[in-house]
């Protein structure tokens, strides 16, 4: 009697975005997570109003976008899926204890529905005390893993919370695939050789996610008006 060959399980994987669109590292973030877990069967929550999926519409087809609920979740994790937390710099209180609670309360749900959860971030000197204590809490059970992007982090996370499951991983932006856009390919080319003009090139990081945190009104000129705040001083400082 010929026997089936056996398949590995199929991993299904719920990612809980750190914000929603418009943050150039929170895209590398999810585009590597994508990269790396390329194959799972994905579901995206997110837990703001601004979607990922046009801004990732040439990987659209490797996920599925809910907005974020415990509801949501927990059909999920019933459903076979285990949760991936993309801490970002969130998980420590940094933007408020609220923000940090609301993903740990997840990863408490997830377990007590018989899942497993594993959360990437950084980690501060100065955690917030209720996100440290549920941090605590929840490290004591085996299904949940916390995985720190840097040295620095894994160290003030182990001197705060001591034993757990883990240890450093390299952010996942690490794992963007390089791509290049004709936009970014003609700057380069009108770049002047550095070897005939030593000049030193800064590159600015402007986001929407920034911008909507000094502006209230979203506006293009608005938008314009932002980015000329932080240039008008650097030309003026250094002409020509």
């Amino acid at each position: 009697m010929l026997s089936t060959p056996k398949t590995e399980p199929e991993l299904r994987l719920v990612f809980l975005a750190p914000a929603g669109s418009g943050s150039k590292g929170d895209e590398a973030m999810l585009r590597g997570a994508l990269a790396l877990f390329s194959g799972a069967r994905i579901v995206l929550l997110n837990p703001q109003d601004r979607t990922w999926s046009d801004e990732l519409w040439d990987v659209s087809g490797a996920f599925v976008e809910r907005p974020y609920s415990k509801v949501e979740l927990l059909e999920w994790v019933r459903a076979g899926y285990n949760l991936i937390v993309l801490g970002a710099d969130v998980m420590d209180g940094s933007w408020g204890a609220p923000t940090s609670l609301l993903r740990l309360d997840a990863i408490q749900a997830t377990i007590e529905a018989g899942g497993s959860s594993a959360a990437f971030f950084s980690f501060n000197s100065n955690p917030d005390l209720n996100v440290l204590a549920c941090i605590k809490r929840l490290s004591a059970h085996p299904q949940v893993f916390w995985f720190l992007r840097d040295f620095e982090s894994e160290r003030r996370f182990r001197d705060c919370v001591g034993v757990f499951n883990g240890g450093y991983f390299p952010d996942l932006a690490f794992y963007c695939p390089a791509s290049e856009s004709s936009i970014a390919a003609t700057f380069i080319e009108n770049l002047p050789d550095t070897a005939e003009v030593p000049h030193s090139f800064v590159a600015l990081n402007f986001s929407e996610q920034a911008f909507r945190t000094i502006h209230h009104v979203h506006t293009d000129e608005n938008r314009l008006a932002y980015i000329l705040s932080v240039t008008g001083p650097i030309i003026a400082r250094y002409p020509g």
